[in-house]
């Protein structure tokens, strides 16, 4: 499902998407959204997890880091799955200053609210610029810069060839 969150002229696509975002134990997990923010070249995915089964003692839940039952992380995002989705990156991390962690079990309630925060906090800033796509960004050293991703096969393909000059790896 895509939205289209408008402020002015300025649009923030948001598309919620059926897989978990982040931790390496997500299938385990009951609870997840995986949210897509796409503005101008800035991609973050918003992703919270919670209510973890363990494995081990059938009906019971575990805790997903210290003393917390839900969490949410956002991300960068990068083209994968054959290049026709764009997901987490998980080496870059997004900062936010909404809550992030819930400490008590069955509070999916919360968790969306938690998570519905994170996502607007985010949408505010990619409109005040502070979430910006400069990790995709290349730079020949002599005042040069362009997107990492090729304009034509949206690959994150772009070469410096020489100061002044960028090309795609794949389309030349």
């Amino acid at each position: 499902m895509s939205d289209i969150v408008e402020h002015g002229w300025e649009i923030v696509r948001r598309t919620e998407r059926g897989w978990p975002g982040h931790f390496i134990c997500a299938h385990l997990c009951i609870f997840h959204r995986n949210t897509l923010l796409e503005y101008g070249e800035a991609r973050i995915v918003v992703s919270t997890v919670g209510m973890m089964r363990d494995p081990l003692k059938e009906g019971s839940f575990q805790e997903i880091g210290l003393n917390r039952y839900y969490e949410t992380m956002a991300f960068h995002a990068k083209k994968c799955i054959l290049d026709k989705y764009w997901d987490a990156d998980v080496t870059r991390e997004v900062n936010f200053q909404s809550p992030w962690y819930i400490e008590e079990l069955g509070a999916d309630d919360k968790a969306n609210d938690m998570h519905e925060n994170v996502v607007f906090e985010i949408i505010n800033g990619l409109w005040e610029g502070r979430y910006r796509a400069e990790d995709n960004i290349i730079d020949d050293g002599f005042g040069n810069m362009w997107s990492k991703t090729c304009p034509e096969c949206g690959k994150e393909s772009m070469e410096i060839v020489r100061p002044g000059k960028v090309q795609c790896a794949y389309c030349g």
